[in-house]
């Protein structure tokens, strides 16, 4: 990759459409060199070229940034975005994801349609949006949470609560749900007893039971602080009608997640008439019985991981280069540039990702991914 010639060059810019969808990244690929407020400024106007030109709107964000930074990414959003849609009108989602190379903001996905929409409004806000296209139903849901500093077990509870009702009220179910994307305050300290929980709103929906799982989401459950010192949050997409087949990947090189007791799916591809988008899981290097990989060894981690994702995404036909919207978790961010040299010889469409610093599952993993991938039809 060049090396960025002014601050403009700083910003990339990631998009693909399959349909009436549109996903959108802007990152932010250095570290604090303008005022957070100009650079979110300048992300937000991309992100407007890029929805003017393809004639859609939002229908989900989520902002990785310094939560410090929040007044005034916010403020530049609605500067920019409020003119031309109402920001009220969807749900932004706030991590503290601060950049890998510095502060601010690390950069932003966003969702978007040219299919009809309507916000979903439930207990006095805004918490998703429908949309209904090609005879199915696509809902996204964003920032559930319960604000405060509240027992760990009971946010848990609280945040699925939520997802139950709020799907219902848009008439579908959590076997619907075909990606979610959890974020955990201080995730080394509970990531068990997180699985668990989840394990247990899981029987509840009827998704596992005692002789096995049966529907899991894809997912990235890692560490991420939300706002008003919440210990989770989570995002989710579910998409329900007859004409969009929803299946689960299982990956050939790395076991099953729920063997070890965490209950998601490698990746879910969405199938619909225009082609199909994969949506894979926060990804790390894990073997074929759960063993991390690669111990001590940042440059082995990060060639095991992008392995796993190519060999998950082959089964549908797709390489590296169909995998874009990506979120690089990086444990220390003085390990950001070996991060990008390996990326950049196996699959350098991940550097126009967001990259981050947060811890992830494990204690001894030192780098994560998660993305979608997506084949047109024709």
């Amino acid at each position: 990759m060049d090396p960025p010639t002014d601050e403009e060059s700083r910003i990339t810019v990631d998009s693909c459409r399959l349909g009436a969808t549109v996903h959108v990244t802007v990152a932010v690929q250095a570290g604090e060199y303008l005022a957070v407020g100009t650079h979110a400024k300048q992300v937000y106007r991309h992100v407007a070229d890029v929805l003017q030109a393809e004639g859609a709107a939002p229908v989900q964000e989520r902002i990785f940034a310094s939560l410090a930074a929040t007044h005034d990414i916010l403020r530049a959003r609605g500067e920019v975005l409020g003119r031309v849609w109402d920001v009220e009108t969807w749900p932004v989602s706030y991590i503290e994801g601060t950049p890998a190379d510095g502060e601010g903001i690390a950069g932003l996905h966003l969702t978007a349609t040219t299919a009809p929409r309507q916000p979903l409004r439930a207990e006095g806000r805004t918490v998703g949006t429908v949309v209904k296209q090609d005879g199915a139903k696509y809902v996204y849901l964003s920032d559930l949470r319960c604000p405060g500093p509240i027992d760990r077990a009971q946010a848990v509870r609280h945040m699925y609560g939520q997802a139950e009702r709020y799907l219902a009220a848009a008439g579908c179910h959590f076997r619907d749900v075909v990606r979610t994307w959890v974020f955990l305050a201080d995730i080394l300290d509970w990531y068990g007893d997180f699985n668990r929980l989840r394990t247990e709103a899981f029987r509840r929906f009827g998704l596992v039971t005692d002789a096995g799982a049966g529907w899991l989401p894809a997912s990235t459950g890692i560490e991420g602080h939300p706002p008003d010192n919440a210990p989770c949050s989570m995002d989710l997409v579910a998409v329900q009608g007859s004409n969009h087949e929803a299946i689960i990947l299982r990956s050939p090189v790395q076991g099953e997640a729920f063997d070890y007791g965490s209950a998601f799916s490698r990746a879910v591809a969405v199938v619909e008439e225009a082609g199909e988008t994969v949506y894979v899981s926060g990804t790390a290097a894990v073997g074929c019985e759960g063993q991390s990989v690669g111990v001590g060894d940042l440059r082995q981690q990060v060639a095991h991981t992008l392995d796993s994702v190519e060999a998950l995404i082959a089964q549908r036909g797709l390489t590296l280069d169909d995998f874009s919207n990506a979120t690089v978790f990086i444990k220390h961010g003085c390990d950001a540039e070996t991060v990008r040299e390996v990326c950049a010889t196996r699959a350098p469409r991940l550097l126009r990702g967001i990259f981050v610093r947060a811890d992830i599952c494990r204690p001894e993993l030192l780098f994560e991914i998660d993305g979608t991938a997506v084949k047109s039809a024709r």
